[in-house]
């Protein structure tokens, strides 16, 4: 049986993954419209990947016979003036993420349970990545601001690492 306050913690962070898919999916929206198909796919790629992480969590939560608690979403954002803006709302949406599992990690910790600090350590490592191509990203728009050729030559990139390449 999960501890209350572990259990809270996991569904604060259920909410929070469901809610990372759906910024997502606004940014990847903006990007399409602003003819950046790259970024489009990756941020629609990033979405899929939201969503395993929520329902990672989630089933966990049910094999340990806790209770999932789902809330609102709030719509998100489709509107950003930059290339660079939208780039670092992704940057701070990946920064909160670390923020809200290294959190769950010490209450699991400080709740006794091995189970919920092992599941969490999968993400830990995972926010190393999430929080590298993020800030590379933000760092790559930085330096071509306005300059149209580069973004494309950015967007060419970023399609092929969505597709895996």
């Amino acid at each position: 049986m999960i501890k209350k306050e572990v259990l809270a913690a996991l569904n604060k962070q259920i909410q929070h993954e469901l809610n990372n898919e759906y910024t997502y999916l606004g940014l990847a929206v903006w990007f399409e419209a602003q003819l950046l198909k790259g970024f489009g796919a990756f941020f629609r790629k990033q979405a899929s990947d939201e969503h395993g992480h929520a329902t990672k969590i989630l089933q966990f939560v049910l094999d340990r016979g806790g209770q999932v608690k789902l809330g609102d979403i709030a719509g998100p954002k489709t509107e950003f003036t930059s290339v660079l803006q939208a780039l670092k709302t992704a940057q701070a949406l990946e920064q909160s993420t670390t923020a809200a599992i290294h959190a769950l990690f010490v209450t699991a910790q400080k709740a006794a349970d091995p189970a919920t600090e092992n599941l969490m350590r999968w993400y830990i490592d995972e926010q190393v990545e999430e929080e590298q191509w993020a800030d590379e990203y933000v760092g790559m728009a930085e330096k071509i601001r306005d300059s149209v050729g580069s973004l494309f030559m950015l967007d060419h990139r970023v399609a092929k690492e969505a597709k895996g390449e």
